[in-house]
């Protein structure tokens, strides 16, 4: 068998069984006393890492190097936390992937979703952050500018709109692609409103907004999507909309869960 790598769209690896872990939401610096240990945590062959490392580009892709070490392939998306380090002005909210794919080039194991295609022979990721798109709603805008500044607001609505339309094209793309059965979607925030849920995370309602991005509801109605895994909501729940499984496994800090023992979720992808 032949297998094609395609550097700078479909990156094509072979495996024989895909169980894949999943984390997000690790928050690293938070955790000196419970720090997350990659090989004694590894499950399977493949990490899925749905952002929010940290809010340090230094120690995200410290903790990436990590993972490279200990899986066969590193699969990762950027959270906002990741943005907020190199981004103090919000007017370039996608920097911080471009530094750590940068820095992370001496690993060939590593690969960014961020507007680009994984595949595993008949099972294709794409992710990206997502943002968020304060519900495509200008009244939630317009509540958001009395304590955020408007450009900030719509730099993030920009950017989430421009993640929004690559993940559709590409799921299109893949929609049409006889070689491919299954499409896993992996974004940072949430792709769908109803994964907000109605607990304790966020604490408060005019938060939930910043949470999904509605756009990326339209990608539920693709057959061959069949697995959506994000994070940023720290409320790790496994739900299922449209027969679609949807896996949150965030752990999140210590003063909303305390997740002191935390380790990955391992699903069976096919």
């Amino acid at each position: 068998m032949i297998i094609h790598l395609f550097k700078c769209f479909n990156n094509v690896y072979p495996i024989p069984l895909m169980y894949i872990d999943i984390v997000s939401d690790l928050h690293v610096e938070h955790w000196d006393s419970f720090p997350y240990d990659w090989e004694k945590n590894k499950q399977s062959d493949v990490v899925v890492i749905a952002g929010d490392i940290s809010d340090s580009i230094d120690l995200t892709v410290r903790e990436l190097i990590k993972a490279c070490k200990v899986y066969t392939y590193v699969l990762f998306v950027d959270g906002n936390h990741e943005s907020g380090d190199l981004n103090t002005n919000s007017s370039q909210l996608d920097l911080s992937i471009d530094v750590i794919r940068d820095r992370m080039t001496g690993f060939s194991n590593f690969f960014s979703l961020h507007h680009e295609i994984c595949r595993f022979l008949n099972i294709a990721f794409v992710g990206s952050c997502l943002w968020w798109n304060f519900s495509n709603s200008d009244q939630v805008k317009r509540d958001f500018s009395a304590h955020m500044h408007p450009r900030v607001i719509q730099q993030i609505e920009q950017t989430a709109n421009t993640h929004a339309e690559v993940l559709h094209e590409q799921i299109q793309q893949l929609s049409e692609d006889s070689s491919i059965d299954t499409i896993v979607v992996v974004t940072h925030t949430l792709p769908h409103s109803l994964l907000v849920t109605n607990s304790s995370y966020p604490k408060n309602d005019r938060y939930k907004p910043m949470y999904f991005n509605s756009r990326a509801e339209s990608f539920f109605d693709y057959p061959k999507v069949k697995y959506f895994i994000f994070g940023h909501s720290h409320d790790a729940k496994i739900h299922t909309i449209m027969n679609k499984t949807c896996i949150n496994n965030a752990r999140g800090r210590p003063h909303d869960f305390n997740r002191q023992h935390y380790e990955p979720y391992t699903v069976f992808v096919h």
